[in-house]
């Protein structure tokens, strides 16, 4: 019995001490994350991704269809996981007396976002893929793995991006140009100027996982606590724009009345004359003016009149 104890005694300490060198082992945090994102340490389970949390080496983050994850690696180093991705911190070493270090991820799906810190100016960041390696030496890049693992990566700026198959390598020092890795066998396509489409694609898909803007307040609705309702919502007129008097009131001081303020038709326009009036010199009467209908109307034919 006393040996059975020892044991699971041994076993409890063993897993606390891993456990907890699992979590020592941080190596950045969490600085954005919209629902359904989850890390999973090594030997832990699962957990929801929240604002501020640590993530450790070899730690599996999961987004969902609205998840999003924006993490901040301790070389200052951002690395954004889009929705619907998979990737895992494979290995982070940095030493922040001489700005080294080795960061390498691995994705098996999923859009992803990332911009060099100190370590990407001496050494390149490798995000490995189901068809490719992407190298990002102090830079930013776009990747989009595809279902089947087909992997595009886009280099918007910095020193140098390159894409590593078994069958080949490109490597891409021009802003706004991508490389495509269609197979694990197939060499990596030529570098080519990224189009408007393949640019604006890749970003849409991190913004799909932002939730949606607070609807617009109406005038008269009461503004959110701790905010000052504007004029419109607090029944007056935007800054700069007066309340425009009405026929036959004053105007504000230092305006003058308009003629319709003044009981005068405005500038170019006559009063109308009524049926049987003299119209203004000048200004041939109508039909109606003359007693008579307007053209192409005939007078009504009384009782007993065809």
């Amino acid at each position: 019995m006393a040996r059975i104890l020892r044991t699971a005694l041994m076993g409890v300490l063993l897993l606390a001490a891993t456990g907890a060198n699992a979590q020592t082992n941080q190596i950045g945090v969490t600085a954005a994350v919209n629902p359904q994102a989850t890390g999973r340490p090594p030997v832990l389970e699962p957990r929801e991704l929240r604002v501020g949390i640590n993530v450790v080496a070899n730690e599996r983050i999961t987004t969902m269809a609205r998840g999003q994850a924006q993490l901040l690696f301790a070389d200052e180093s951002a690395f954004t996981v889009g929705p619907d991705s998979d990737v895992v911190l494979d290995e982070f070493v940095y030493d922040p007396n001489t700005g080294s270090g080795r960061i390498a991820l691995t994705a098996t799906k999923g859009a992803f976002r990332f911009v060099g810190g100190k370590i990407s100016k001496n050494t390149p960041v490798t995000l490995k893929t189901p068809t490719a390696t992407i190298g990002v030496r102090g830079g930013i890049a776009l990747v989009n793995v595809r279902e089947g693992g087909a992997t595009q990566a886009i280099f918007l700026y910095g020193k140098s991006m390159t894409v590593t198959t078994p069958t080949g390598v490109q490597e891409v020092r021009r802003p706004g140009f991508t490389v495509t890795a269609t197979a694990p066998n197939a060499p990596p396509t030529p570098p080519a100027p990224a189009t408007r489409e393949q640019i604006g694609g890749s970003v849409a898909a991190f913004e799909a996982g932002r939730a949606a803007p607070a609807p617009a307040r109406g005038p008269g609705q009461a503004p959110p606590p701790g905010q000052q309702a504007s004029g419109d919502q607090q029944g007056q007129p935007p800054a700069g724009q007066g309340t425009a008097p009405g026929p036959g009131q004053a105007p504000p001081p230092g305006q003058q009345a308009s003629g319709d303020q003044q009981g005068q038709p405005p500038a170019g326009q006559g009063t109308a004359p009524g049926p049987g009036q003299v119209p203004p010199p000048g200004q041939q009467a109508s039909g109606d003016q003359q007693g008579q209908p307007p053209a192409g109307q005939g007078t009504a034919p009384g009782p007993g009149q065809f």
